[in-house]
């Protein structure tokens, strides 16, 4: 770790988390998640920008991002900043801020170069503002917001192994019927999937086996992973592979070790769901005969943990158990696993369950003290798709999800939807596993639900946060609403706690940067 007093020197000091070694923890949640994102979207920022020889004779003019946003952090007398622009977060000392401040007007490389030479020579105004440039904390001139944001390089899909299940949620969405998804459905699922991302030009695909419990049928999801993974080598869809990623989303009450052994040798990764560590009365997740699941699951991550495979856990905040969630964050913080906190989405199985309401202050105060759990010990992986519901701070995007855009649903019949949470019985069915291209036919679908770009969500245009939430899940602003073109019912809570994880981020930058950078 860097001695915070080296960074209160006057020399300007940026750490980039983009420049960090460790890896981004990923929300592996029941959801369309946008991220992982990457490539800009116009192309014409990475046609543009400069590097440092370019610059240096260019008189291009440069500006501050206009998506920026800076939080202060203090650490005893030494006082510095996370900034998060469109390269995510960075930290910087309060001469980088300062040159950063400078841009708020229009400058050239050299006009700035000149200026802050003077203060801190010439080596090291250069590359102070190199790397503003890099991290496009600063823009050329001309660039929009739009041209900063990003979308997703990877086509996810939700195979709906199952509709079986042998847990009563008391938020789940689905009807628990005894459908399973056969066999020859899934390969044809699978087909269809890669038809799609062949035709759409992605390069990675990522397949979630859900249900209800996929690992009622673990042996049909071992299957179907290695005949996807025959389809993603190169030669057959596509001339140089695709590359691929799959992960089973578990209520971990059936997990045993030669299933582990099986995802390992399969490269199968694991999400569990976990939203208690102790038995008690009023677990939203409970067994069909009411009995509480929390120390079967807590005894799989265990397993896991002890057969070598480190699940991801996903952590549901309902008014249920948000006094426990700092006590949940340290369990996980002590065994060092990947989670993400989200909150929960009402629906009309759970609506009439009160108690699951998210009330704004008592949400706040209990992820404000998960926070501090972390801050006690920050992990070495980046936290920027996991501190809040489904927000993403790891780059700028303009919808909540990836939803009608790059996410495929299938259902045991070989239907798709746009969602998951679309009610299988009234919402309508946008492709199937015939079409040639189901993605083509789910971008095309104007009927159910519509993941809008938050440019298009008027109640957001002015929050600096609107391409980091962006205007949040479009089904339940709907069902709040009747619109999804409204904002999130959660947006005050984002409001808070999005300069809070900005600033956890930026305070595990300082923890883990590299001296020698």
């Amino acid at each position: 770790m860097l001695e915070k007093n080296d960074l209160r020197t006057s020399v300007p000091f940026l750490i980039r988390g983009k420049d960090q070694s460790a890896s981004v923890s990923q929300c592996q949640c029941d959801c369309a998640c946008e991220t992982p994102l990457s490539s800009v979207k116009s192309g014409r920022l990475d046609q543009d920008q400069l590097g440092l020889a370019d610059a240096i004779v260019s008189d291009t003019r440069y500006i501050r991002s206009p998506i920026y946003s800076v939080n202060p952090i203090t650490i005893g007398f030494s006082r510095f900043f996370a900034i998060l622009g469109p390269d995510g977060v960075s930290t910087a000392n309060s001469s980088a801020l300062e040159v950063i401040d400078y841009f708020q007007q229009y400058n050239s490389f050299q006009e700035a170069s000149s200026h802050w030479e003077k203060k801190w020579g010439k080596d090291q105004a250069q590359k102070i503002l190199n790397e503003l440039i890099e991290s496009k904390i600063i823009v050329p001139e001309g660039h929009a917001e739009s041209e900063l944001t990003r979308k997703s390089e990877v086509l996810s899909a939700w195979l709906h192994i199952t509709d079986r299940c042998n847990l009563r949620c008391a938020y789940c969405y689905l009807p628990h019927k005894k459908e399973d998804m056969s066999l020859e459905t899934g390969k044809k699922a699978i087909d269809a999937i890669f038809r799609s991302a062949v035709k759409h030009n992605y390069r990675e695909i990522k397949l979630k086996y859900a249900g209800g419990e996929p690992l009622l049928n673990f042996e049909k999801v071992r299957v179907l992973h290695d005949y996807a993974l025959d389809l993603a080598r190169p030669g057959l869809f596509s001339k140089e592979g695709i590359s691929l990623r799959g992960i089973i989303l578990s209520n971990g009450t059936r997990l045993t070790p030669d299933m582990v052994h099986a995802m390992r040798s399969s490269g199968l990764n694991l999400m569990i769901s976990l939203d208690s560590i102790k038995s008690k009365q009023g677990n939203p997740r409970t067994y069909a005969d009411g009995r509480d699941s929390s120390a079967d699951v807590v005894e799989s991550i265990e397993t896991a943990l002890d057969h070598g495979l480190v699940p991801d856990i996903s952590v549901t905040v309902s008014g249920r158990n948000a006094n426990e969630l700092p006590e949940i964050v340290t369990w996980l913080m002590e065994r060092d696993i990947s989670f993400s906190l989200n909150f929960y989405r009402e629906n009309d199985y759970s609506a009439k369950q009160d108690d699951l309401q998210l009330e704004e202050e008592k949400i706040i105060e209990s992820m404000r003290a998960a926070y501090k759990i972390i801050e006690e010990n920050l992990p070495d992986r980046a936290l920027l798709n996991c501190l809040i519901d489904r927000v993403s701070i790891s780059a700028p995007h303009e919808t909540a999800c990836a939803a009608g855009e790059s996410y495929l649903v299938f259902d045991p019949q070989g239907n798709v939807r746009k969602c998951q949470m679309q009610d299988p019985v009234s919402d309508s069915i946008s492709a199937s596993i015939k079409d040639d291209d189901p993605l083509g036919k789910i971008r095309a679908d104007t009927q159910g639900i519509q993941n809008f770009s938050v440019d298009e969500k008027s109640e957001c245009a002015s929050c600096e946060w609107k391409y980091w939430c962006a205007g949040g899940c479009p089904l339940t602003a709907y069902r709040t609403t009747g619109s999804y073109q409204k904002k999130s019912p959660n947006c005050h809570i984002y409001q808070e706690l999005l300069p809070d994880a900005v600033r956890l981020e930026g305070l595990r930058l300082l923890e883990h940067c590299d001296q020698t950078q």
